[in-house]
């Protein structure tokens, strides 16, 4: 199977175990996972609602998230939250503090 079959296949199942298993579940806390895409067959995650700012939001990933998705989705590699803040920022915040800057 080629990557675009491979994406659009993992992007379906992924949108399909949002919809039916885990956003039902979130719901009861007032949140809500949507998918943010696919890469390197990693399908990546954005927390909505109060679940943005959970402080247990790693529990949830580990015991519900993650198990429901790759039971459901099993050609994925893994999941991952993206955090509210883009990965090239951050990537460049990072780099401003090993600099030293001040």
């Amino acid at each position: 199977m080629n990557d675009s079959v491979q994406n659009n296949s993992i992007q379906s199942q992924a949108k399909r175990a949002l919809s039916e298993q885990i956003n039902p579940i979130l719901k009861l806390h007032n949140g809500f996972a949507e998918l943010a895409g696919i890469q390197e067959d990693v399908i990546l995650l954005r927390m909505r609602g109060a679940c943005s700012s959970c402080a247990d939001i790693s529990g949830t990933l580990d015991e519900v998230i993650v198990p429901l998705m790759l039971k459901a989705v099993p050609e994925a590699k893994g999941v991952e939250v993206l955090g509210n803040v883009s990965p090239e920022l951050f990537d460049f915040g990072k780099k401003l503090m090993g600099r030293g800057i001040g």
